[in-house]
């Protein structure tokens, strides 16, 4: 992984308090959500987290 991306890993994961892995764990499974052809309603607790995720994200971008 390029050091710009590690950075910007490193800090999304510190803004969404979680650690790094689980950080990256919670990236690869919205993605293969949204790439899902199986579309399931979420519970709100997750969507919330889906949501400070990717609050994260753009920020650190």
């Amino acid at each position: 992984m390029p050091n710009d991306l590690d950075d910007a890993v490193t800090e999304a994961a510190k803004d969404a308090g979680v650690t790094k892995t689980a950080w990256i764990r919670q990236a690869i499974e919205i993605v293969l959500t949204m790439q899902s052809d199986d579309d399931q309603p979420i519970s709100r607790a997750n969507a919330l987290r889906a949501l400070t995720l990717l609050r994260s994200v753009r920020r650190a971008a």
